[in-house]
């Protein structure tokens, strides 16, 4: 898996070539976000880039594609790009994207003040907001890390700022909130694996063990080998006392993770202590009962 992310980067670096050397051709930008967006373009998206990439100078073409590799969680690649695009520096769009891909990088400090910047020329600029959002999360300010984020939901930064949203929500043990962001999240990208993890773990938090145990269930069957949610799917069934299905996920977990995962260790000390107390349990005389 590591191998095939890594050759799709290099894959995806070598197509934005031309934008990371001095540009000779006037279609360099389009040929190049058609290559790197054609698997996932629709033809009304198509058409669009199309007319925002004619001019290979163009900021729109530019902050197009570069809003993309953040999605796609390539933001140091982003951050490239947009380095490159000199006649873009001072936009308010390109310098919010900018502090995006520092924020992402977990570059908190610059992310703070390119945002900033941003936000100067357009206080409603959506990935300045966000890139705000996620800097102060990352370093502990919460509460002005969740204005910024409410914030960015407003201003349409989409399924990363719900994510967000829900993180903060959850981090303050505001179950309730957490789950709505997070749904709006899943409305805004129904493959996305974390908003699904996040969403089976917010109803274990709230003792809702069916919407937990089926949450973890159907991102298993997209992710197989997500270790975290097969152990909280060990914990969840062993908590309702359905021994059976716990060992099940324990030797499930065992075939994925290495023998030393902590995460192996603590579930199997859980279910082998909890069946060391049923045995101990079985075996004692029946308890004294008082008469009258």
């Amino acid at each position: 898996m590591a191998l095939v992310a890594t050759l799709g980067l290099l894959v995806l670096a070598s197509l934005l070539g031309p934008w990371l050397r001095p540009r000779s051709s006037g279609g360099a930008a389009l040929a190049t976000a058609r290559a790197l967006l054609s698997a996932k373009l629709q033809a009304g998206q198509a058409a669009e880039l199309e007319a925002a990439c004619k001019d290979s100078d163009s900021c729109s073409c530019v902050e197009q594609v570069a809003l993309k590799l953040l999605d796609r969680e390539q933001a140091e690649l982003a951050g490239r790009v947009l380095g490159e695009a000199a006649a873009c520096a001072g936009d308010a769009t390109s310098l919010g994207l900018q502090a995006e891909a520092l924020a992402r990088q977990g570059q908190a400090a610059r992310a703070l003040v390119v945002a900033a910047n941003a936000l100067e020329r357009s206080d409603q600029q959506r990935s300045a907001l966000y890139a705000k959002a996620l800097a102060l999360y990352r370093s502990g300010n919460d509460a002005e890390a969740l204005a910024a984020a409410e914030r960015a939901v407003v201003a349409g930064r989409g399924e990363p700022a719900y994510q967000l949203l829900g993180a903060l929500q959850a981090r303050r043990q505001a179950w309730q909130a957490a789950r709505g962001a997070y749904e709006h999240a899943l409305e805004l990208d129904a493959d996305d694996i974390t908003t699904r993890y996040n969403l089976a773990l917010v109803a274990q938090r709230q003792n809702d063990y069916r919407r937990a145990r089926e949450g973890y269930l159907a991102l298993l069957k997209r992710a197989p080998d997500h270790a975290d949610a097969r152990y909280n799917l060990g914990v969840l069934t062993h908590n309702e006392g359905v021994s059976g299905e716990a060992r099940h996920h324990l030797r499930q977990l065992a075939k994925i993770v290495a023998p030393e995962d902590t995460r192996l260790k603590k579930l199997s000390a859980l279910l082998d202590a909890a069946e060391a107390r049923a045995q101990r349990s079985a075996g004692s005389p029946d308890a004294p009962v008082a008469q009258y």
